[in-house]
């Protein structure tokens, strides 16, 4: 009975481990010289929560600007759970191609909660309510939340040295990774797919309650 309990334990802590998801994309390397590389191309990544319907996609994302002596970071995290969407409860870290991981600054964050009234409906040209797509009011519905927040790294090296930077979250085995690889081209790599109800999105209404 004793070996049984352990492999139960095995079982469980493998359980609660996630797989890392990763939104990448590739541009050109930022430079003083050239403006148009300062600001990064916008990452997103798409998520379903097990406490939400199947046709909710919650949206995280990533932008960094480039300044002459730091690199400012852009982040957003959406969750169900408020808690969890709160940036201060993420271990957030910079990497380069080398795997080195510098910690950057937090200087500010904020939090939006969304009221989600509505839910996907079988297609019908009849239904007032198809815009882009069907849908049907739900009351009362579910919410979500969306925590944000700029982090600011005082060292431009990974993005003048390496060939890609690394924006890095961890937080009870999750890991979201949003990634710039430096290349002439670019190119973006989503994670996930902006389908059904996208949050936040149009159908997403931010709330104070």
């Amino acid at each position: 009975m004793r070996g049984s309990g352990a492999w139960w334990v095995v079982l469980f802590l493998v359980g609660c481990a996630h797989a890392p998801v990763e939104a990448w994309a590739t541009q050109p390397r930022p430079t003083p010289e050239d403006v148009s590389s300062h600001e990064s191309d916008t990452l997103f990544i798409f998520q379903r929560d097990m406490d939400l319907p199947m046709d909710f996609r919650l949206r995280s994302a990533a932008v960094f600007v480039f300044d002459t002596d730091r690199l400012v970071f852009h982040l957003a995290v959406v969750r169900q759970d408020r808690e969890e969407a709160e940036t201060g409860g993420w271990a957030v870290t910079v990497e380069d191609d080398a795997g080195h991981q510098m910690t950057p600054t937090r200087v500010g964050e904020g939090l939006r909660r969304f009221a989600l009234n509505w839910r996907l409906s079988p297609y019908d040209d009849n239904t007032p309510t198809c815009r882009l797509r069907c849908v049907v009011r739900v009351i009362p519905g579910y919410e979500a939340y969306e925590g944000r927040a700029t982090y600011v790294l005082a060292d431009t090296t990974p993005a003048v040295a390496s060939s890609h930077v690394s924006l890095v979250l961890r937080r009870n085995g999750q890991e979201l990774r949003f990634t710039w690889r430096f290349a002439p081209d670019r190119h973006i790599e989503h994670y996930g797919q902006p389908i059904g109800i996208v949050v936040p999105g149009p159908y997403a209404e931010e709330s104070q309650k």
